[in-house]
């Protein structure tokens, strides 16, 4: 058998008025504490939409943010690339000079000794 607390018997009350009461049905209905009308019904959707309206202007400006950075991540790779492309050519140039200073052509070369300048 379930016990119930006088609690919950006193927000109870009978539901006979018109209905005849049979086996395994409920006889009692119990009183809300809490009861919304349909203007704070109107209101809550209200709210409702507006929070969810926020959290979408949230999401879209993340969005927005993250796509400044790519942007600008982009741009500072592509300058990145060509400062690469730039130094491999300085690299390639001095390189090709001391290549031509230890070839074997440069090597069978006589210094000059006797320098003369001419003035005007």
């Amino acid at each position: 058998m379930t016990r119930y607390s006088s609690r919950d018997i006193s927000r109870s009350k009978p539901i006979t008025q018109g209905r005849v009461l049979t086996r395994n049905s409920n006889a009692t209905a119990y009183n809300r504490r809490f009861q919304v009308g349909p203007i704070s019904n109107i209101l809550l959707v209200g709210l409702i939409i507006t929070i969810m309206g926020l959290m979408y202007l949230v999401q879209i400006t993340k969005t927005s943010v993250y796509g400044f950075e790519l942007g600008e991540l982009r741009d500072a790779q592509t300058e990145l690339t060509q400062r690469n492309q730039a130094l491999e050519v300085e690299s390639a140039r001095l390189q090709s000079l001391s290549r031509t200073g230890n070839s074997d052509t440069a090597s069978e070369l006589v210094p000059q000794t006797d320098v003369s300048f001419l003035d005007n």
